[in-house]
């Protein structure tokens, strides 16, 4: 857990004070499970095929979408992960990625990634 947050503090460290503001929690029940889960909006440093990204407790979106309550419910389903596998979860998830992409192809390997479909599958969660 803390390496995601080390990353993601290094990142606002680095880029925050041009490219991202904090935008807060919410009221959903993931975030009650959740409270110390910080969201800022980056022009940046989100890939330009992401919408957000999660570090630890923190959730990097781009400006350039919506940020509605599916997409902040999905990144605090990563927030969950992170808890739940600690450092490790990077590592898994980069082989949960490569896994996918051999058995159903890489222009597949993100949204069969296993932790993708489980953030997915509870987006609609509150």
């Amino acid at each position: 857990m803390w390496i995601g947050r080390l990353i993601g503090y290094i990142l606002i460290a680095v880029l925050g004070g041009k490219f991202a503001r904090s935008v807060g929690g919410g009221g959903d029940a993931l975030w009650h499970k959740f409270p110390a889960a910080k969201v800022y909006l980056f022009r940046r440093l989100v890939p330009k095929w992401a919408i957000g990204q999660a570090f630890g407790d923190l959730i990097f979106l781009r400006t350039d979408f919506q940020r509605d309550r599916a997409t902040i419910t999905h990144e605090l389903v990563h927030v969950e992960q992170w808890h739940r596998h600690g450092w490790q979860f990077a590592f898994r998830y980069l082989l949960a990625s490569f896994r996918a992409g051999i058995k159903h192809g890489w222009q597949h390997a993100y949204r069969q990634n296993k932790f993708e479909v489980e953030a997915y599958a509870r987006e609609h969660e509150v």
